[in-house]
Order: C-alpha cells, then sequence, then structure tokens
C-alpha cells in the first residue's frame, strides 16, 4: 500500500470501521472461519449457508468485509443486506431485493467499476455482441419458475422479443431502461404479499446472468439479524426466517451462498422448539405455498445439523494474537508516515493482557491512537 491508501486504513479503524485494504493483514485469528468459507464456496458446498454470532466489537462487521473479499478472490460475485430498518425487513422480500441487486460487486475486471446487478447488464450488453445478449437473456428465460411467478416470465420474453425485433441497437431503445429497471427490482417494492414469488423469480434470473457472465456464483451476507427481535414484536415475524431459509436452502440457487450474522440472541430462535414455532406459523398462513414449505422444512433440517456441530462465531483474540496485531497495525503505521517508532515488546504485551481492550474493536483504535501519539508528539519508547 502506498502511503494516501495506509493513512485511510488508518483512519477507518481509528473510527472503528472495517478496512478497505488489507484486510487478509488485518484478519489475525480468522484461520478457522476461513476454513468454513472455503467449504461454502466449493462447487459441490452442502449445506449453502452457515451462521456466525458476535457480540458488539468483536468483529463481525471486519469478517464480513473478509468474507466478501475472499469470495471476490474466488470468483463469486457479492451482495449483502443490512437488517436494518423498514427497506431491509426480512419479512418483506419484495422490499428489500432492490438494495441487495443494487449492493452486488463483480469479480470480473471487466466489471470491476460497476456499482449493482443493473450496473453489471448494462456493460455487458453495451461491451458485447448483439448475438451474444441475446443468448444471455435467452439463457435466463429458460428458467423454469420454481414457484408462482406470474406475469415475471412474459415480461422478460417481451425485452427479449424487442431487442431481436428492433433495428436499432437495444441500448438505444426505451426498452432497454425498462429492462434495467426489471433486473434492479425496483418494481417489486411496492408489490404486496405475492411479490415475493416475483423476488424468488428474479434471484433465478440473477443467479444464471453471473453464471453466464463468467461468475462462480453470488455470496450474499445477510448482517444483523437480531433486528428482527427489535422491529417486529419480541419474537421476530415467522416470515423473516421463511425468506431466510428462501435464500439459503431452495433447490434452484445451487450457485448461490449465504452467510447470516447476528448477536447471540438469536441462537434461542434458532434452536428446534423455535423453529418448529415458526414453522407451524408458517404452515397457517394462507398465502404460503407447498414449496415455501419444503423449502423451510429443508432449512430447518440443515440447521438442527449445524446446531449440533456448534454455531460459528468471531473468535476473541487471545493476548498473544492482539500483540501480533498490533505489529501489523504498526507496519502499515510506518507505511502511512514514512517512519517506525518501536514500543517496547513487554508494554505491548502488558497492554493486550488488559481487559479494557477485551474486544477487538477497542483494542485496534486503541493501537491507532497510540502509534499517532508517538508520531505526534515523539513520545519515548
Amino acid at each position: 500500500m502506498d502511503a494516501i491508501v495506509s493513512r485511510q486504513t488508518l483512519d477507518r479503524l481509528k473510527r472503528g470501521v472495517p478496512p478497505v485494504h488489507a484486510i487478509d493483514e488485518l484478519s489475525v485469528g480468522m484461520r478457522s472461519l476461513r476454513k468454513k468459507l472455503d467449504v461454502l464456496l466449493a462447487p459441490d458446498a452442502s449445506p449453502r449457508w452457515f451462521y456466525v454470532t458476535s457480540e458488539y466489537g468483536e468483529g463481525k462487521s471486519h469478517f464480513h468485509c473478509y468474507a466478501k473479499h475472499y469470495a471476490l478472490e474466488r470468483g463469486y460475485a457479492v451482495a449483502s443486506l443490512d437488517v436494518n430498518g423498514d427497506d431491509g425487513a426480512l419479512n418483506h422480500p419484495q422490499r428489500h431485493f432492490a438494495l441487495i441487486l443494487d449492493s452486488i460487486r463483480s469479480s470480473l475486471k471487466k466489471f470491476e467499476h460497476c456499482q449493482g446487478f443493473a450496473e453489471i447488464v448494462r456493460t455487458f450488453m453495451e461491451q458485447e455482441d448483439p448475438e451474444s445478449v441475446v443468448s444471455l437473456l435467452s439463457g435466463a428465460y429458460s428458467e423454469d419458475p420454481y414457484t408462482a411467478a406470474g406475469t415475471d416470465p412474459n415480461r422478460l420474453w417481451g425485452y427479449l422479443w424487442h431487442m431481436q425485433q428492433d433495428d436499432q441497437p437495444f441500448v438505444r431503445s426505451r426498452y432497454f431502461s425498462e429492462l434495467l429497471r426489471y433486473l434492479s427490482g425496483q418494481d417489486l417494492i411496492n408489490k404486496s404479499w405475492y411479490g415475493r414469488f416475483a423476488v424468488a423469480y428474479r434471484l433465478q434470473l440473477v443467479q444464471r446472468i453471473l453464471r453466464d457472465t463468467g461468475h462462480q456464483g453470488l455470496l450474499l451476507f445477510v448482517d444483523e439479524i437480531d433486528n428482527v427481535v427489535r422491529q417486529i414484536g419480541t419474537r421476530g415475524h415467522p416470515a423473516c426466517f421463511r425468506t431466510l431459509a428462501w435464500y439459503c436452502s431452495a433447490p434452484v440457487y445451487p450457485a448461490v451462498r449465504v452467510i447470516f450474522a447476528s448477536t447471540p440472541e438469536v441462537i434461542e430462535m434458532l434452536d428446534s422448539w423455535g423453529r418448529s414455532n415458526y414453522g407451524r406459523e408458517i404452515r397457517s398462513q394462507k398465502t404460503v405455498r407447498p414449496e415455501e414449505v419444503r423449502t423451510f422444512n429443508q432449512w430447518s433440517r440443515e440447521a438442527e445439523e449445524q446446531a449440533g456441530q456448534g454455531w460459528h462465531s468471531c473468535p476473541k483474540l487471545t493476548a498473544a494474537q492482539r500483540v501480533e496485531l498490533f505489529h501489523r497495525i504498526a507496519g502499515i503505521h510506518s507505511q502511512a508516515w514514512g517512519c517506525e517508532r518501536r514500543l517496547k515488546q513487554s508494554f505491548v504485551e502488558r497492554l493486550a493482557k488488559q481487559p479494557e481492550y477485551a474486544t477487538p474493536r477497542r483494542w485496534v483504535r486503541t493501537v491507532v491512537r497510540i502509534l499517532d501519539l508517538l508520531e505526534q508528539n515523539g513520545l519515548p519508547e
């Protein structure tokens, strides 16, 4: 990293924000989670999801960045959803799906500057020949909806038909902007309960198009799951877990991988008693289709198996790991300011054992401030 990037990284660490650069270098103690990522991103992964729990400040946000960074290196597109506010509510996929699509980032160099799925499709259609574009959309249209999708397949066929009929380049057609809106999910936001079936179909299209443009698949990181407790009563709405189950375990998404994260309070909602209650409530709803029940039951079986092995959690750093992280941050600090000041190893080791720096976030912010003081005031070593 050059000096400017190093300073930007230090500024993010000081504010308690995960880094954009030097993610591998700053990922101390992530070995077990990296092994889990290797398993998850394998082509034949089963199940295609896992759950991570973490208290505030214990590295969940950093793992979020690390997981997406690692998936990009493995050829996956990545997306995220923070379950915060009404627009991110899990029980309304028709509202939050546009957020997921807008968050998609590509692992491919030709799409590295694209902000969102619609922009990836736009770039492909503007750069490729018409035959390749028709082939891409024809492949997407060939996907059979796993559940009722209403007029969605017909709408896609209409865009494809106009592309083949128009003499002018499709990117200059008025239907082009409508297609991009369709592929960004913006038209789903105000739909009622049945909009979730259109979401299910659109995700099939997203998966197919990503694969056909050279991606291994899609990693979706769903964060702040604990907000379903705060937003909707004390137990969360059963539709939240119906949606989560669909993303994780629906058989039509073999190339989609999901990580969801929360504070430990959600563990009680994922035990066999909690899942049974949610399953019973889901089955009692009049609008629920049989495939939704099957998908929830499959997810529940996978959850039972994973719970038996122990849910994953962000690691609590040992004193030795804090010392190691101190030296790595010090290396970035020296790159940022062009000089190196060393504290005595014994002082760093004593500092790392102090209980007030128990969480990684507190430790990282403290380290950067100490190094800044050394740089600014020339404190004795």
